[in-house]
């Protein structure tokens, strides 16, 4: 791994005291500008990247929020999540969590979400809640309210709780149904009469709706999907500015660990797919942001090659002087990568349904066990997945599927209860209205037309 245009300090003088772990729902990285987006959709994130750490090659390791959450959570693997029992989609019970380690560790830890997954009581979309292991408090008052909400609740927290702390906070503003504040100025979305579906960045509805009717998304209503979620990115945006102010205004960013990611990216027409939770894995369903600030460390700008969601864990630990102790952690910690030490990792691997991924910084080799067939991409030149080149490449896809083979040798039950298990969590969730069954996936949609 290379730091591209940063400087190396020496190693902190003084440890971190808190963690800040800040999870924007669906937000995909070739959104912000940061990320080489055109549109001006993040400017606090972007700034906060510059001043910070911004890793270039960031991955979810699901494209659907339980297995994603309970993955960056526990540092594991999210096929892990498959084998608990019927409709539990929390942290599995035998796996301890960040929040439980660092309580373990004095911490004050509180969650403050308003997702309608990671939650302690149970919701329509999460039928045994079970994310709140570990947490002090875990406050859901914030439920389906847009991130104003939580940025109320976590300065009433901050008021209250006590250094070392540990605040967690779920933003869902860029998930959908995408539907800004009526008090928020939008950016690039105009209110525009057109069906509901449309109007509201109902994905797997309007996908459905297309299915059942045969009627094509067309260009135009892709890119303005594309506008409504910039707008809720431009919302949360302004949210995060205002969480960060409020952190420095109570001295709390020189002695603070912050981290911004995010659980899994959204589709957009790509291979004729709306939304996510479900196979293809492509660029814009796993590869997501990920922001670090940690104090004392001189390290400032772009980290280039691989990192997973589940390196969070480890690697707050190390920075707040934790000793992983007997954590059995599938996730590496950065610090090495952070303060110039070279690489730590050639790969990242992620899973979602009946599909498991490997990459490198070239590309991204699917694997399907359903029909054991492997796939291999140009993640440059081929983000969206359409061509298959392991014939042309060879020497990647050997590469790629003995580092794939040896993960799941490591990680996940046999290929047939993967494929058994992923299939009855997929009905779990169409029969939560989570998800659009089977048939209604998938329509004929043209590519998009908008900026990218």
């Amino acid at each position: 791994m290379l730091l591209a245009g940063v400087g190396c300090g020496e190693a902190p003088v003084q440890r971190p005291t808190n963690l800040v772990l800040v999870v924007i729902d669906t937000l995909r990285a070739d959104h912000l500008a940061s990320y080489g987006y055109a549109r001006s959709t993040s400017p606090n994130l972007d700034r906060f990247g510059s001043e910070n750490l911004t890793f270039a090659d960031a991955r979810s390791q699901s494209a659907c929020t339980s297995p994603s959450m309970s993955s960056l959570l526990t540092s594991r693997s999210p096929l892990r999540l498959l084998a608990q029992p019927r409709g539990h989609m929390g942290i599995p019970e035998d796996l301890p969590s960040l929040a439980e380690v660092l309580k373990q560790n004095n911490f004050w830890t509180v969650a403050i979400s308003a997702s309608p997954i990671v939650r302690r009581s149970p919701s329509r979309a999460n039928r045994f809640g079970e994310f709140d292991r570990g947490f002090d408090v875990f406050d859901e008052s914030c439920s389906g309210e847009p991130g104003a909400c939580l940025n109320e609740v976590a300065a009433r927290t901050l008021d209250l709780v006590t250094e070392p702390f540990f605040l967690y906070l779920h933003y869902m503003d860029v998930h959908g149904p995408y539907n800004p504040p009526a008090d928020f100025e939008r950016r690039f979305s105009e209110f525009i009469h057109q069906p509901q579906l449309l109007r509201e960045g109902r994905m797997e509805q309007l996908q459905a709706m297309s299915r059942k009717y045969g009627k094509p998304i067309t260009p135009e209503e892709i890119a303005y999907l594309i506008d409504l979620y910039d707008d809720g990115i431009a919302y949360t945006d302004e949210r995060i500015g205002e969480l960060l102010a409020d952190l420095s205004r109570r001295g709390l960013l020189e002695n603070s660990i912050i981290a911004i990611a995010s659980d899994h990216g959204e589709g957009f027409g790509e291979r004729g797919y709306l939304g996510h939770c479900r196979i293809p894995l492509f660029e814009g369903m796993v590869a997501t942001p990920l922001f670090l600030r940690i104090p004392g460390v001189a390290t400032r700008g772009r980290i280039e090659g691989p990192v997973q969601n589940l390196d969070i864990f480890p690697t707050v630990l190390d920075y707040l002087g934790i000793d992983a102790g007997d954590l059995v952690l599938e996730g590496t910690s950065l610090r090495a990568a952070i303060e110039g030490q070279g690489v730590t990792q050639p790969f990242a691997f992620s899973a979602q349904g009946t599909e498991v991924s490997v990459n490198d910084a070239a590309h991204t080799l699917i694997l399907d066990l359903d029909d054991g067939v492997a796939r291999l991409y140009d993640r440059q030149f081929d983000p969206e997945h359409n061509e298959d080149i392991a014939g042309r490449e060879p020497g990647a896809r050997t590469r790629l599927r003995a580092a794939l083979d040896a993960w799941l040798e490591e990680t996940a039950p046999v290929a047939s209860a993967i494929v058994e298990d992923a299939g009855r969590l997929e009905r779990e969730l169409q029969a939560l209205g989570y998800l659009e069954s089977p048939a209604d996936v998938r329509p004929k949609v043209p590519a998009p037309g908008a900026p990218r």
